[in-house]
């Protein structure tokens, strides 16, 4: 989850869901590493999908 200064939710990520890797766009298994970059990207390892998946945040 991602709040702004005011704690008001920016982003939220799903749960975990169980998924045959690769899996679905979105779906996560076993997220193991988490990074944002300067513009605001979030980045999640999953280890379990065998992926790395970016998520962009909507204005």
């Amino acid at each position: 989850m991602k709040l702004n200064l005011k704690g008001e939710v920016l982003l939220r990520v799903p749960l975990p869901k169980t998924a045959v890797p690769p899996g679905k766009p979105g779906e996560l298994d076993w997220v193991h590493g988490i990074a944002i970059d300067s513009k605001g990207n979030l980045y999640l390892g999953d280890i379990q999908g065998k992926r790395a998946q970016k998520f962009r945040l909507k204005p």
